[in-house]
């Protein structure tokens, strides 16, 4: 097994949130340009609470930075200490797949299928279907 291997499940994690980050951003602009609000008032985190009603794309791409904080220094010092064994590459794999797995089901049956669960009136009630 090569050692640099150990980097395909971060360089999958890195993916993911730059998908995450623009998905962010056309939720983002789109509430701007529909209620009108000048990028300048939401500066901050309060002002962004207080004046943007849909902050899901803010909030998944917060928690995929903090999520990870010990995942990419791991695999770091796994390559630099020759510790690249296929469970250190499975256990990495490990914590990257579930959230891969949530981003495609999520795109694929929520967005693209338009899949809405019954009793739930929500746009995103896939989503909480598949967290339940």
């Amino acid at each position: 097994m090569k050692p640099v291997m150990i980097f395909w499940p971060a360089i999958a994690m890195v993916v993911l949130t730059f998908l995450v980050w623009l998905r962010l951003y056309q939720i983002r602009i789109g509430e701007m340009r529909l209620r009108r609000i000048d990028p300048q008032s939401i500066a901050n985190s309060s002002q962004k609470a207080r004046l943007l009603e849909d902050t899901r794309g803010s909030d998944n791409f917060r928690n995929l930075f903090e999520l990870p904080v010990l995942l990419y220094p791991a695999l770091i010092l796994a390559f630099l200490t020759g510790q690249v064994t296929p469970l250190t590459l499975g256990l990495a794999w490990a914590f990257v797949q579930p959230l891969a797995s949530l981003a495609i089901f999520y795109v694929l049956f929520g967005l693209v299928l338009a899949v809405r669960v019954p009793g739930l009136d929500l746009a995103n009630g896939y989503l909480l279907h598949l967290l339940a």
